[in-house]
């Protein structure tokens, strides 16, 4: 378009429709695009007095924005988030949940001896019917993760979000965790002085490993016993003992010895 005089009629005119889009997004889902880096416009006057150049970007910017693709969704502050970010993110959840669900079909089915039940009825127990009421102590696929856009705190929140469901949709991530949680757990054998519970608990395999930690009652009963030596290897309490840490420590090791005999669980790790 040769004639400056039509670029600034179509900037303008642009510049309207830009308006009605935001004032669109705004009306369907609350999102504020409105002086946001992602608003392209500029003012009326700015566009009447634009050098040719500036008149150029701001036609792209604003074309860009009125491109059909371009929408938004609203984060916790209604601030906008872009759509095919938020798809990414959208992805890369349904392929963690799919992931843990993958994980756990290796042992829903085991039945867990000390406890009595199958790791599937006793998951299915402990998990809450309402997702707020939950804590993120185990990996439980009734658990799945979906988010909601009002819940993400900003473009770089979301973008770190991404980059960690990724990481932990990885068989390497899942088995690091596992080994970090096995280290805990041995540090305070070593300071409880239990030598036969360190050598059990370090034959186990991966999988034994995975089965006690992640699908059982042995997070539970080795709490406070944890909770109780960790204290001591940070100097905040003498190594003496009590009957809970000793009921505890016994259940724990109970666990420990059944997860040994677990010999057949499919899949890798």
């Amino acid at each position: 378009m040769a004639n400056l005089g039509d670029r600034r009629k179509l900037a303008l005119a642009q510049h309207r429709a830009v308006t009605r889009k935001i004032s669109r997004i705004k009306a369907s889902n609350g999102t504020q695009i409105s002086k946001t880096e992602h608003d392209p416009r500029a003012s009326p006057s700015f566009i009447k007095k634009a050098t040719p150049t500036q008149l150029a970007a701001l036609i792209r910017r604003q074309d860009k924005f009125l491109d059909r693709s371009t929408q938004f969704v609203p984060d916790s502050q209604n601030k906008p988030l872009p759509i095919k970010d938020w798809q990414t993110f959208k992805q890369a959840e349904a392929k963690h949940n799919q992931f843990i669900k993958d994980f756990y079909a290796q042992y829903k089915d085991i039945h867990i001896t000390p406890a009595g039940q199958t790791v599937d009825s006793r998951m299915r127990a402990i998990t809450p019917l309402h997702a707020h009421m939950g804590q993120r102590t185990t990996d439980s696929p009734y658990k799945e993760r979906n988010k909601s856009s009002r819940s993400i705190h900003g473009e770089a929140g979301l973008k770190a979000l991404i980059k960690d469901l990724k990481n932990r949709s990885t068989m390497s991530h899942e088995a690091k965790a596992l080994k970090n949680h096995r280290d805990g757990v041995m540090k305070m054998l070593i300071t409880s002085g239990d030598l036969k519970a360190q050598e059990d608990l370090a034959k186990l395999t991966k999988k034994q490993w995975a089965l006690l930690w992640k699908y059982t009652p042995f997070g539970r009963h080795v709490k406070v016993p944890y909770d109780h030596y960790k204290d001591a290897l940070a100097g905040r309490r003498n190594v003496t003992s009590s009957q809970m840490v000793e009921n505890d420590l016994a259940a724990a090791k109970e666990y420990i010895r059944w997860a040994s005999s677990v010999k057949s669980i499919s899949g890798r790790l």
